[in-house]
């Protein structure tokens, strides 16, 4: 917390963030720094689809592709909007930054659509 421009974390429950940023805020302050300074850093993995069930689809093959079956984080899945509220529920908890994470071969769908409908949204 001494030197931290950034806390990045993966998207988890709202308790568990809340746990964890208040270790953070009280690890600043207690060397002397303004927890505010530091910046919230949200990372996840979408997939977006206008229908849910096709955005899990592609979710799971990519996992099979991967030889990731096991892997158990939530993927943010599903229409542009729905992804939109999921960033703006986290903006309001003071993430300011956000990382997708994309299983390569990179979906091009998604990429265009988080450029296109959600990316455009966020700054309206």
């Amino acid at each position: 917390p001494r030197f931290a421009d950034a806390w990045s974390v993966y998207a988890e429950p709202d308790e568990v963030l809340r746990e964890r940023r208040a270790i953070l805020d009280g690890l600043a302050t207690a060397a002397g720094r303004d927890p505010a300074s530091i910046a919230g850093a949200m990372s996840c993995k979408i997939v977006i689809r206008d229908d849910p069930a096709e955005a899990r689809r592609v979710w799971l093959d990519l996992l099979e592709r991967h030889g990731m079956q096991d892997y158990r984080r939530e993927p943010w899945l599903g229409p542009p909007h729905a992804v939109l509220e999921r960033i703006e529920h986290y903006r309001r908890m003071g993430f300011s930054w956000l990382v997708v994470d994309q299983l390569a071969p990179f979906d091009p769908e998604t990429i265009e659509r988080l450029m296109g409908e959600v990316a455009p949204a966020l700054r309206a």
